[in-house]
């Protein structure tokens, strides 16, 4: 190894000194407050003392965040020692009693009965950043008070450590993000809070996401005075929420994220199976216990709207009555895991205020205004409530919806996932004649696979669109090794997905139309209601009931 600047040994250096002097280069990584993490593991030097530091491991003994440390350090006569602990992770703290043992030569033979622990010291380890850090040292008043061989100096008191190594590939936020791994799923929830009472037209509601590189955890606030307003997660205020006129009203926002960025405060608490609360003065406004997949106590099924889903569309085009003759616009439903969206756009009708009917009750208004040379309005609905979006309080699925104007219908149509023509027995042309599904008024439905867990990185869609004149049925599947790979529909093999490498990494793909387009399956069965399996060697690697 060359070395570019000089340096001057001494006759003999310990192995720990050397090790310690040549490789004194610091990684750089971001600072900020912080909790402890696996990132935070590696070397750690004591830059006010000679060839000295500590070897610090983040590990999850049976679910419980730990730190094993070994102290790299010299007995008060010199010798080389090291000592050793282990303490439970505390925000950006971690304590332990260190010990050394005696009574063993080198390489004896397995014997515990030959041993003799004996505790010099407890240690406090407190990090500022990821790169910083302080060691208080309390040596044990027996074992460690400078008086004994193989004792430490009996003065202790508070060292500076700086970080020297860090693990090949890691990043260190400091944040609740550093601790993914390639096996964690991609989550994302929203929730809305519970009202107190104390503002009655308040809203509120939060957002977690997280995938393999970053989490981001969002509160918001709407409709209540203007001013300051504590965040509490599990009791320990994290932060305030400042609420200040829009315009159009109240609203406030705070945002963590992990990594964090210049926007952001570092998300350095796990929200999850926590209750959050936002108070006034130690007042509860709003209050909701956080536990992923629930749905929370305000989940859809609670005020009429159509449930959460796996990422299910549907939509339908209008018909037109005849009455205003260019009068067009279509209907969508999107069903995510933690949102619902229901939405209606017209245009090329005469500017002004209409009238949404859904099963015959009046839902809004929707206003055609001049929009880049058309004219088009539209209204969309969301669950739970976003700011500025109407709530969907209401089931819009096999309901008829109409745009009505001084009473008259002008568009209307029935959304359901078998509107449009049932396709019949027919002939040749018809979908019901190969066992596709029907052709119908533009209905879109897609899934996402599921992932069994033979290949973690694995991942893909389902999609069927049902038009009037044509039906697809589309499978994508990416982050799967190279190769070949089955598509399997309620046990029947259809087809062979070949996984190459594309510009946005591996993918492959397969359509099935009806009526039959050149280079593609002909469409000859229907995939609804079925599972959905992309299968390798006879093992389901994704997986869904469409």
């Amino acid at each position: 190894m060359k070395i570019k600047h000089k340096t001057k040994l001494k006759k003999y250096k310990s192995p720990i000194a050397m090790f310690f002097t040549l490789l004194f280069v610091f990684i750089t990584i971001p600072t900020q407050a912080v909790i402890i993490t696996k990132s935070f593991t590696g070397l750690w030097v004591q830059p006010d003392h000679e060839s000295q530091g500590f070897d610090f491991q983040v590990i999850d003994q049976n679910g419980i965040p730990q730190a094993v440390v070994y102290w790299y350090t010299y007995d008060t006569v010199g010798n080389p020692m090291w000592l050793i602990g282990v303490g439970n992770l505390a925000e950006n703290t971690v304590s332990m009693d260190l010990v050394t043992v005696t009574g063993v030569t080198n390489l004896q033979p397995s014997d515990p009965t030959t041993r003799n622990e004996i505790v010099l010291a407890n240690v406090s380890f407190t990090f500022e950043d990821c790169n910083n850090g302080t060691v208080e040292i309390v040596p044990d008043p027996i074992n460690g008070g400078g008086i004994a061989t193989n004792s430490i100096s009996g003065t202790g008191g508070i060292i500076p450590i700086q970080r020297l190594t860090a693990i090949q590939g890691s990043d260190c936020s400091g944040g609740i993000a550093d601790n993914t791994t390639p096996q964690d799923t991609d989550e994302e929830y929203q929730q809305f809070m519970g009202n107190t009472g104390v503002y009655p037209s308040g809203n509120a509601r939060f957002r977690f996401e997280q995938d393999r590189n970053s989490s981001e955890f969002e509160v918001e606030v709407e409709d209540i005075p203007v001013g300051s307003y504590n965040l509490s997660v599990d009791g320990i205020i994290r932060s305030q929420i400042q609420v200040s006129n829009t315009g159009t009203g109240t609203e406030g926002k705070i945002e963590f994220e992990s990594p964090v960025d210049a926007d952001s405060i570092l998300l350095d608490f796990d929200p999850r199976n926590k209750v959050i609360e936002i108070q006034e003065a130690g007042l509860v406004l709003f209050t909701s216990e956080f536990i992923p997949d629930s749905g929370g106590s305000n989940g859809p099924g609670d005020n009429g709207a159509p449930p959460f889903a796996n990422d299910i569309e549907t939509k339908a085009y209008f018909n037109n009555t005849g009455i205003i003759a260019s009068a067009r616009g279509e209907v969508e439903l999107e069903q995510e895991p933690n949102e619902v969206e229901f939405e209606v756009e017209i245009e090329d009708l005469p500017l002004g205020t209409y009238r949404l009917y859904v099963g015959g009750v009046d839902k809004g208004a929707i206003t055609v205004v001049n929009d880049d040379g058309g004219r088009e309005g539209e209204i969309e609905f969301r669950f739970p409530k976003e700011i500025g979006k109407p709530l969907l309080d209401f089931d819009p699925r096999g309901k008829l919806i109409e745009v009505r104007q001084n009473g008259n219908t002008i568009l209307e149509v029935e959304l359901t996932s078998n509107s449009g023509n049932n396709g019949g027995s027919g002939n040749n042309n018809n979908p019901g004649a190969s066992g596709a599904p029907p052709y119908a008024n533009y209905i879109e439905t897609k899934k996402f696979l599921n992932n069994t867990g033979s290949i973690a990185s694995a991942r893909g869609e389902v999609e069927l669109e049902q038009k009037p004149y044509e039906v697809e049925f589309e499978v994508e599947i990416e982050n799967l090794p190279l190769g070949n790979y089955s598509l399997f529909v309620g046990g029947i093999n259809k087809g062979t997905i070949t996984v190459v490498n594309h510009d946005n990494g591996r993918e492959g793909e397969i359509e099935f139309y009806f009526p039959r387009e050149s280079g593609k399956p002909l469409l000859d069965f229907d995939p609804r209601g079925k599972l959905i399996e992309v299968r390798q060697n006879g093992n389901a690697i994704l997986e869904v009931v469409f």
